[in-house]
């Protein structure tokens, strides 16, 4: 994202990924609709990014799972009523689907960036809470780069001198 929006808050950044889910295809669709309403990637925006998403991400899926099988949408809400307890028989059952057909269009809501897949037996909360900490990781090495490089600023400062050998 920093890449689209090279100046954005931070706060800005964190709250299109929270509103998206951190899919690439709904944060797309979530940025042309910002960019079209002039909003200015600032953390004074944030507000404004909670109320346009939810329309926005509804209509870019929409768009998106009418592409797709009708089995798909079957699955798409199964999903949604399930969250954390979805396994595929529990899907498949409440789609009124066999669980190859809807296996398939589970493959089909994720290559259409509309479902994010999870490894057998992760449950959609701990997911969540994986890929929380693996961005409270990466926050944590750029504040270790930044030190690091702080620290060698100041060692430099403090002794100018370079050590003679």
């Amino acid at each position: 994202m920093k890449r689209h929006l090279p100046g954005a808050d931070a706060e800005f950044i964190r709250i299109c990924g929270d509103v998206t889910g951190g899919s690439p295809y709904l944060l797309s669709e979530l940025l042309a609709d910002l960019k079209e309403l002039c909003v200015e990637p600032t953390a004074a925006s944030t507000e404004l990014v909670e109320r346009v998403a939810p329309a926005s991400i509804r209509d870019a899926v929409l768009l998106r799972l009418g592409r797709l099988p009708d089995a798909s949408s079957a699955v798409a809400r199964a999903i949604a009523v399930l969250r954390e307890h979805a396994t595929l028989r529990s899907v498949a059952l409440l789609a009124g689907l066999d669980a190859t057909v809807a296996g398939r269009a589970i493959d089909a809501l994720v290559a259409a960036d509309l479902l994010q897949p999870r490894p057998p037996g992760t449950t959609t909360a701990e997911a969540e809470r994986i890929k929380e900490l693996e961005r409270e990781n990466r926050e944590l090495r750029r504040a270790n780069e930044i030190l690091k490089a702080a620290s060698a600023f100041f060692a430099r400062e403090l002794d100018p001198q370079p050590p003679k050998r």
